[in-house]
């Protein structure tokens, strides 16, 4: 089971009902789940981890071959990062 899919779980909403309250697209959604989509929008992970009600900085980590290569990603994470000390 994915990481995503467990805090999902633990959120208790289904699929479909984080598409809804993240506004992304279910097929993107599920595709996140899944590991389908590696690139998606930072916007729809912020978005998701939103729904989720966890950190952005810490849904990010669940990619990350991301992290490296996108400056928005390390804004989040370092800002997070500063709000923790």
């Amino acid at each position: 089971m994915s990481e995503m899919r467990k805090r999902r779980k633990a959120a208790k909403l289904t699929l479909i009902e984080l598409a809804r309250r993240s506004g992304v697209n279910y097929s993107t959604a599920q595709a996140m789940e899944v590991g389908r989509v590696k690139n998606s929008n930072i916007k729809y992970k912020e978005a998701i981890a939103k729904a989720l009600g966890v950190s952005a900085a810490d849904f990010f980590k669940l990619w990350p071959e991301e992290l490296a290569k996108t400056k928005r990603v390390r804004e989040i994470i370092e800002q997070a990062d500063e709000g923790r000390r």
